[in-house]
């Protein structure tokens, strides 16, 4: 007893907490010996100890245990009734009260009253399993409920126990639990049981970032709370993240293409339970730039305030091409050079920076303003869009817009991320500084037209000499 009290105070000593902790094993039948030998397992399949000082387990009816101690990492625990004589195995803790043949539902609570686990066990049992006649208990395994000789203290059984064996029917399996008992000739025959859903309102939220940049891979989760972890786990989530693609899973990994505002949805399904989640995702723009350096050399900048990966991305010239290979990251405000031994290029050449989707995100202009970008990017140049002084004019407005755009970005204010706002504000500049250019051409055209006509009236109908009179 002594050892026993001693070896109860080491268990009881401060440690790491992990609520891995599960209802594995029920033997609310009893034992062979006596009906009065109900007790409870309890396993911790987590990495580190749990502590259970304030948790308690109860049937909902009348019994309840509270707990106190820790539960070592990978370890199992009984709770016996009674005394410690109700199983092979050294009792954790004793209890008072009993466990009612008619079945009940199990609810394991830690100290604040979450629910860590539940095990509803239906009319009689009939849920998970248990054999009143051979005391078998009922055993939770990877593949679900079974029943089985008891294993307090160790490992449940991976199938559900047979009747019988190659050496008999009424030979007794390999196991060092208590003799198997044979079932009367009742035709009662072991099955598998099926998770039952619980009657409480499971909790799902969506874990993970809700403002995002264009191409980032991005980590989401669902969480199930309310239930208990083995129904929470038997939950089939569906995600749409609002962009026309879809997912299955516990957890999945997006990437968003556009720049937007997009709702992220999952349904999540188990028996009764159906519940949509939603959650609001705002994708930022990337924002590059394309420069040379004083040795001529292409640099290629993230303007953005934030690590942008540029995999599968392409730099384009009318003479060359190259795709940027997997795991290429650019970090916040930094500059990356390309060697002309990777990249062939002049100062003579246009160059285009396209997206995985071909899409144009920074160009840089040659020197002659007659370069000719059919051959850059056929699906996105047209002849009669040779770069003109019009065209620097404008990729100015833009530069001047990019500075706002990547200000905006780093204090993650951005009210509306599309980068179509954008491209429409430098169109509207452009346009303006267009018009007030052709209003000042107007203007000057008329007065030349006045001037000529002033000095047309004064010749047409100025005194003409005459040459014939003689000088006085």
């Amino acid at each position: 007893m002594l050892a026993r009290l001693i070896y109860l105070g080491l268990l009881i000593l401060p440690m790491s907490v992990h609520a891995g902790l599960s209802i594995s094993e029920v033997a609310w039948m009893g034992s062979l010996t006596s009906a009065n030998h109900e007790w409870i397992e309890l396993y911790n399949d987590g990495a580190t100890s749990v502590e259970v000082d304030g948790w308690v387990l109860k049937d909902n009816l009348s019994l309840t245990i509270p707990l106190a101690g820790t539960v070592p990492a990978g370890s199992y625990i009984v709770l016996e009734r009674t005394s410690d004589a109700s199983s092979p195995a050294s009792a954790f803790l004793i209890y008072t009260g009993a466990l009612v043949n008619t079945g009940a539902t199990l609810t394991l609570l830690d100290s604040a009253g979450g629910i860590v686990d539940q095990v509803v066990g239906g009319e009689g049992w009939s849920e998970i399993g248990g054999n009143n006649e051979t005391k078998e208990t009922a055993q939770y395994t990877s593949t679900g409920w079974k029943t089985g000789s008891p294993t307090p203290g160790a490992e449940n059984v991976t199938t559900s126990s047979p009747p019988g064996g190659d050496e008999g029917d009424d030979a007794p399996p390999a196991s060092s639990s208590p003799p198997y008992v044979p079932a009367r000739s009742s035709g009662t025959s072991k099955k598998d049981i099926s998770l039952k859903e619980s009657e409480a309102i499971p909790l799902v939220t969506i874990e993970g970032p809700h403002v995002v940049y264009v191409n980032q891979e991005i980590p989401f989760s669902i969480g199930v709370r309310n239930v208990g972890r083995t129904i929470a786990h038997s939950f089939v989530h569906t995600w749409n993240f609002g962009d026309t693609t879809t997912a299955s899973g516990t957890d999945v990994v997006h990437r968003y293409h556009y720049p937007g505002t997009y709702l992220l949805t999952v349904r999540s399904r188990f028996g009764k339970h159906n519940v949509l989640s939603e959650q609001e995702i705002k994708v930022l723009p990337v924002t590059f730039s394309l420069q040379r350096n004083r040795d001529g050399v292409l640099m290629v900048s993230n303007d953005a305030g934030y690590v942008v990966d540029i995999s599968g991305f392409t730099l384009r010239s009318t003479k060359d091409h190259f795709v940027f290979p997997q795991d290429s990251l650019i970090k916040a405000k930094a500059t990356v050079p390309i060697p002309r031994t990777t990249f062939t290029t002049t100062a003579l050449d246009t160059i285009g920076l396209y997206d995985t989707k071909g899409i144009n995100v920074a160009r840089l202009f040659s020197k002659s303003d007659t370069t000719d970008m059919a051959d850059v990017h056929p699906k996105t140049y047209t002849r009669s869009q040779a770069p003109t002084r019009h065209d620097e004019t404008q990729q100015k407005v833009f530069a001047t817009l990019q500075e706002k755009i990547v200000v905006s970005t780093s204090s993650q204010s951005v009210t509306e991320p599309e980068m179509t706002v954008y491209q429409e504000q430098a169109t509207t500049a452009f346009d303006t500084k267009t018009k007030s250019q052709q209003y000042e051409r107007g203007v000057v055209t008329v007065f030349i037209f006045l001037l000529l006509g002033v000095l047309w009236s004064i010749y047409r109908y100025a005194p003409q000499r005459d040459d014939t009179k003689p000088l006085l």
